[in-house]
């Protein structure tokens, strides 16, 4: 229930709760509720009908039935409870249905209890039925306040009907509300100035061009241009807004990385120096080493751009006079971050944007077609979101939108780039190719820099201002400059020489004149003569490391040493130095099982494993081309070669651990380099048997047992077991063969840790074309499986 004042005009009816208050000589207050039978009854007078009474009129009654039972007293009446009705709300709504809200609610009540009208529901042809009487809405009266609509109560049993959405036009361009609107019930035209009213009015007070885009009869669209909104639009037709004259007289602009963006006046910033005023113009992440001036060429009236070092004018060493219309675009941090990404490498390498899979330019935004604004009325909160685009407008929208904001399948400065590079073979930014490119962030690529696409031919200006600084620089890439740079001022602007710099040997390349010969020179950065060597664009500077006894990475030591842990290495270093620095090894130490594993290694094992599967592919098409062969034939071996595909690379190198071993024999002490890692287990109490026996697993070591005991301990061979192919892999990963067969007994001794490796036989592969191969990839896998296997159990 609602609690609250009502209205005067509210009609009483069953349920409602009356607050009756007489003052005077006979004084009484009263909550009473409007019965069954529509009345109103208080134990000092007669029964009052209410039912169809409005609150005002039952006020009047009682008033003057009170002055006639009481002498001197007056009546006061509120309401302080109202009844719950029911209403249907039908139609273009998100929640159509049976409503229960309170007798003091309208219909913008009930529609916002249906979840506000759909984009394809009419604003203007909202009508509430009550019995045989239809009443008519238009929202657009109190949406946009064109006039004053009469606030409609409900009653029980109202329905209201939300109809389809009928004729609209739209308005787009300098409007301050731009969106698709519907026009009135029954009109065929509406004057501009009403339809631009609804925009909320041109944001330009005047100079405006009003272009309307209308469909003709022919299916062919005609577009009419008019300086005032003095005309009529019909169903369907597209209003743009656009300025008549876009130039501003006695101007120029500051554009880019700057606090505050946009036009400034000509006569209180004649140059450069006074347009960035103390230096508060510019942001904290603009880049000052190159900024661009857009002039004009006195002498062709051609707009051209001219390279500014904002340093040098901030410092008051050189300033330059503006003219009117002058535009001055600062580039920020990431404008020049950008010069360095894939898209630009792509440009500058003549590689077609629109092929390349990972470029997903940026979509151009699409015309505002709902109206922004929202009335501050609660129960039309989701109203105004509804004036919404039909699918055949919002495609008119982009048609009529398209003069200014045209879809691009690629950044337009990309596409003017790659146009220049094929044009002229792409000499003109041959030292911007080759720094390469800098990993995108987040594995994502670098959206179109707003400032290059305002500018399509800035892109290719500032590539040609570039300085490629690399190597032992903490900021290596293409640093744009505006004209000569010092050697020393170009390291500085790539962050500085890391510590590891060899600033005695610094590599400059220079171009001359075009045609002229390329100079290499080697410089000392740390001479002042040196370091202050002009550098211009084109160039290309190599900051190189120093030599250094540090191998740059670290080896990690595991297991059984007496201070395990990772250890930074030397150029050179071997184990047996390493193993001294952590301690050497425990008494428990089994340096006959080490582990040792080389990440370059582990790069080639994929690698192999991949060209085989790929060899073992082509195979299986060949065989498969046979019809001889079986189908379980060739799923069995997709299957293996599926297994080769997916088995890990282990990165494990046979090596003697033993510091005795190594004393003895120093040329089996292997050089370590970065990433290697040293796992010496402890003395293990187990033999592994693995591969076609019946109960593969771990036995317990027995001094001096051949492998054909712990098969036997393992249930023996399975049917499937190549009894020929049987070896042995040790603790330190070397595998050697053995023959279990009374006719071919090969002792092996087999120490702690070993792991015996039954493989399967190879003969139901034996019609395939590559049987010949199959053994040793068996073998392959067998052996992998084996290393891993020692490996886990370390």
């Amino acid at each position: 229930m609602r609690v609250g004042a009502a209205r005067e005009d509210y009609t009483l009816g069953v349920g409602d709760e009356l607050i009756v208050t007489v003052v005077g000589n006979s004084g009484f207050s009263r909550t009473v509720t409007v019965d069954s039978e529509g009345r109103v009854i208080l134990p000092e007078l007669n029964p009052i009908g209410a039912v169809g009474l409005t609150l005002d009129q039952f006020r009047r009654e009682l008033t003057a039935r009170v002055e006639t039972a009481f002498v001197g007293s007056e009546a006061l009446v509120s309401l302080g409870a109202v009844r719950s009705i029911s209403v249907f709300v039908v139609g273009e709504v998100n929640s159509p249905g049976a409503k229960q809200l309170s007798a003091l609610s309208t219909a913008l009540d009930a529609i916002n209890l249906s979840g506000g009208i759909k984009k394809t529901g009419s604003l203007r042809q909202v009508t509430i039925q009550r019995g045989s009487e239809v009443r008519w809405l238009d929202l657009y009266d109190l949406l946009f306040g064109l006039s004053d609509i009469p606030v409609v109560m409900l009653n029980h049993g109202d329905v209201i009907r939300v109809p389809g959405i009928k004729e609209t036009v739209a308005v787009v361009g300098d409007v301050k509300r731009p969106g698709i609107f519907e026009m009135p019930e029954g009109a065929a035209a509406i004057d501009a100035r009403t339809a631009v009213r609804l925009a909320g009015g041109t944001i330009r007070a005047r100079g405006n061009i009003f272009s309307v885009r209308s469909t003709q009869g022919s299916g062919r669209d005609l577009i009419t241009d008019y300086d005032r909104d003095e005309f009529e639009v019909g169903a369907g037709d597209i209003i743009s807004v656009r300025r008549a004259e876009g130039r501003d007289l006695g101007t120029v602009e500051l554009l880019g990385a700057v606090t505050v963006p946009g036009a400034r006046s000509l006569s209180s910033t004649a140059t450069v120096g006074q347009l960035l005023g103390s230096g508060g113009a510019l942001r904290e992440d603009s880049y000052q080493a190159l900024a661009i001036l857009q002039t004009v060429d006195l002498s062709t009236g051609a707009r051209r751009y001219f390279p500014i070092d904002l340093q040098r004018v901030g410092a008051g060493l050189e300033d330059y006079s503006l003219r009117d219309q002058d535009r001055l675009i600062v580039l920020g941090v990431d404008d020049v971050r950008y010069l360095m990404t894939p898209e630009v490498h792509a440009a500058l390498s003549d590689v077609d944007l629109e092929q390349r899979e990972d470029f997903s330019p940026p979509q151009a935004d699409t015309v505002g077609a709902s109206v922004g604004a929202s009335p501050t009325l609660g129960s039309l909160q989701g109203l105004v979101s509804q004036i919404q685009p039909s699918p055949r407008m919002a495609q008119q929208v982009s048609d009529a939108s398209a003069t200014t904001r045209q879809p691009a399948k690629s950044c337009e400065s990309l596409v003017e780039l790659e146009r220049i590079v094929r044009e002229s073979g792409g000499t003109r930014f041959s030292n911007a190719t080759q720094f390469g490119v800098l990993p995108t962030r987040g594995g994502q690529q670098d959206t179109c820099r707003s400032v290059y696409e305002q500018n399509p031919n800035l892109l290719p200006f500032v590539l040609e201002h570039g300085v490629v600084v690399h190597g032992e620089v903490r900021r290596p890439g293409l640093y744009p400059v505006s004209n000569e740079v010092s050697l020393g001022g170009m390291v500085s602007l790539a962050g500085g020489a890391t510590n590891r710099a060899y600033l005695e040997g610094v590599e400059l390349m220079q171009f001359g004149e075009p045609g002229g010969d390329v100079t290499r020179q080697v410089v000392d950065l740390t001479s002042t003569e040196d370091a202050a060597r002009a550098v211009a664009n084109g160039d290309v500077i190599r900051v190189s490391r120093a030599f250094s006894d540090l191998d740059g990475g670290s080896v990690k030591l595991r297991g059984e040493f007496v201070r395990p842990g990772v250890y930074d290495i030397r150029r050179g270093e071997r184990l047996l130095s390493v193993v001294a620095r952590a301690g050497g090894l425990t008494a428990q130490a089994y340096s006959f099982g080490a582990v040792f594993t080389r990440e370059s290694v582990k790069r080639a094992e994929r690698v192999a494993l991949q060209r085989l599967a790929r060899e073992l592919n082509a195979a299986v098409g060949v065989a498969a081309a046979n019809s001889g062969i079986p189908a379980s034939a060739i799923q069995s071996f997709a299957e293996l070669t599926r297994a080769v595909a997916a088995s890990p690379a282990t990165g494990r190198v046979v090596i003697e651990a033993d510091p005795t071993v190594l004393q003895v024999r120093p040329e089996l002490d292997i050089v370590l380099e970065s990433g290697d890692q040293i796992v010496i287990p402890r003395r293990p109490a187990s033999v592994l048997v693995t591969g076609d026996v019946l109960n593969p697993g771990a036995l317990q070591f027995v001094a001096g047992a051949t492998p054909d005991r712990y098969i036997r301990q393992a249930g023996g061979f399975q049917q499937s077991a190549d009894r020929q192919r049987l070896f042995v892999v040790f603790p330190n990963g070397v595998a050697t063969p053995v023959s279990v067969n009374a006719f071919n007994f090969t002792p092996v001794k087999v120490p702690p840790g070993s792991t015996i490796v039954v493989p399967k036989d190879a003969t139901p592969f034996s019609l395939l074309t590559v049987s010949k191969e199959l053994a040793s990839v068996l073998s392959q896998l067998a052996i992998t499986a084996a290393s891993l296997a020692v490996i886990s159990n370390q």
